[in-house]
Parts: structure tokens; C-alpha cells; sequence
């Protein structure tokens, strides 16, 4: 079927004459008896919005309009809508969790990272000196001070080759925010990392649950 396809102009309203005026009799004289247009404004049934289709019926002499029928917009029905509610429900409870889990593990990596920052200072200042107070040990530390982005750190004294460090975990979710990482230094200088109060799926092999 072919179709004519007028220029889309919005509030024109057209009758016959304009109609055999904006096209030649040869154009009119080739177009059927049924055609589907863009909707334009029409002095009867009018249609203001391009968007939507019209039927346009042309009389015997195939050189005037004689009757316009606009289909109106649909929206979206109350079904659709809570589908799509129901839908967004279903991927939110499933979403959310995994979510929260993957923030918690990432607090938890990063506060054993952080607390670790410590470890190399202390080991080259207990060469020199095996037994230090707990502001010397800090000191020995390097950190600026004693807040990171994930840790507020303490450390415990040195005492003959052993020491410690502990991270009280800043934010995150419930699961994680407020516990411990502890990295523990023995006499022979080995170090070894504790988490304490924290889901152990959200721990690590670097850094397992406290026994």
C-alpha cells in the first residue's frame, strides 16, 4: 500500500481546498481510498498531537477529506504498573544483600591493609630498641595519625620483641563497623592477623576469625 506523507505542521487546519491546493490532481488521483497520516488539526475531529494517526476517507472525486478518525493514547493500565513494581521488589531483595555484602568485605580488606601500613616501622625500631612504651610504639608506627579512612588504630606496647597493632573498624555496615583487626608481632619477628567480632564470611585467609 503506498501512503502519502504530508509535512508534519502542527495547528493547520485544512479543508478540501487545502487539501487540492498543497497537492496536484496527479498525486490525489493516485492515492487510494484509505490512507493512515500523521495526525494534523482538522476543523472536525480535531487532533493536536502529531504523534498520533488519523484515517482520512476521501470522497468519490478522490479530491476532499470527508471524515477523520483520531486514535487516542493509552497509558500505561494498573496491571502493567505493578508488574513492574513487583518486578523492581524482586530485584531489590535480591540486589540489597549481595550489596551489603560486598561493601562489608571491601571495609574489612581494607582496614587489614591499613593496619598493616604499621608493621614495618615497628620492626625496624625493635631491633634497636626490643621494649618500647605504647607513645614510642605508635611513633614507631609512622602513621601521621592515629585515624585512617577505614581504622582508628592503637597499638599495643612493645615488650621484648613483641608488639601489636588494632584497628577499630570506622563505618561500614552493622556486620563490621565497631570490630577489631589485630595484627600480633612475636618475638622472632613473625606477624600474624586476628579479626575479632566479625562474620566470618566476611573475613579472609590473610586474616581469619579469632578462635
Amino acid at each position: 500500500m503506498n501512503y502519502l506523507r504530508p509535512p508534519q505542521v502542527e495547528q493547520v487546519r485544512l479543508s478540501s481546498i487545502a487539501w487540492q491546493a498543497a497537492f496536484p490532481e496527479q498525486v490525489l488521483a493516485q492515492t487510494p481510498s484509505f490512507v493512515s497520516l500523521p495526525a494534523l488539526p482538522l476543523a472536525q475531529g480535531e487532533c493536536r498531537a502529531v504523534s498520533q494517526c488519523m484515517s482520512l476517507h476521501w470522497s468519490s472525486n478522490m479530491k476532499s477529506i470527508h471524515s477523520v478518525h483520531c486514535l487516542p493514547q493509552r497509558g500505561f493500565t494498573l496491571i502493567e504498573l505493578m508488574i513492574v513494581v513487583a518486578i523492581l521488589a524482586i530485584l531489590a531483595a535480591i540486589a540489597l544483600p549481595m550489596y551489603q555484602d560486598y561493601v562489608a568485605k571491601a571495609k574489612v580488606g581494607a582496614a587489614i591493609a591499613e593496619a598493616a601500613g604499621g608493621k614495618v616501622g615497628i620492626d625496624t625500631e625493635i631491633i634497636m630498641t626490643p621494649t618500647m612504651d605504647a607513645t614510642k610504639t605508635m611513633a614507631a608506627t609512622r602513621f601521621s595519625k592515629p585515624e585512617t579512612p577505614n581504622c582508628t588504630l592503637s597499638v599495643e606496647a612493645a615488650n621484648e620483641g613483641k608488639a601489636g597493632i588494632t584497628c577499630v573498624i570506622k563505618g561500614g555496615p552493622a556486620g563490621v563497623a565497631g570490630k577489631k583487626i589485630t595484627w600480633s608481632r612475636d618475638v622472632k619477628g613473625a606477624w600474624t592477623c586476628e579479626a575479632e567480632g566479625i562474620v566470618a564470611e566476611y573475613t579472609s585467609a590473610t586474616c581469619p576469625l579469632k578462635t
